[in-house]
């Protein structure tokens, strides 16, 4: 169940936390009312860490999540490369151009 499903679903139940007590930070709260941005085609997060609230997502089945640590060592070029053609690249995709891909 998705967090814009479980608010709604205590809102209905009459069980929902008042604006004082909410775990929501003021940004997510925001960006839960504007309806959350999607990454249809993948790529980088961008926003707060964790201890700062993060980025709520929704996911699909199926898709895969890593951690920025390993993200940043495998490196972003990279990532995006698997990402855009389905494979891992046989060259560092940060020293690729885009001819040659």
């Amino acid at each position: 169940m998705s967090l814009y499903e479980n608010i709604n679903k205590r809102k209905k139940a009459g069980t929902s936390r008042s604006k004082e007590n909410s775990t929501i930070s003021p940004e997510n709260y925001a960006n839960m009312k504007a309806g959350f941005p999607k990454a249809y085609k993948g790529g980088k997060m961008t926003g707060p860490s964790h201890a700062k609230g993060g980025i709520p997502i929704e996911v699909e089945g199926d898709e895969y999540v890593i951690k920025k640590s390993s993200a940043k060592k495998i490196g972003y070029d990279n990532l995006d490369y698997m990402n855009e053609y389905g494979k891992i690249p046989t060259v560092d995709a940060r020293k690729r151009s885009k001819k040659n891909a």
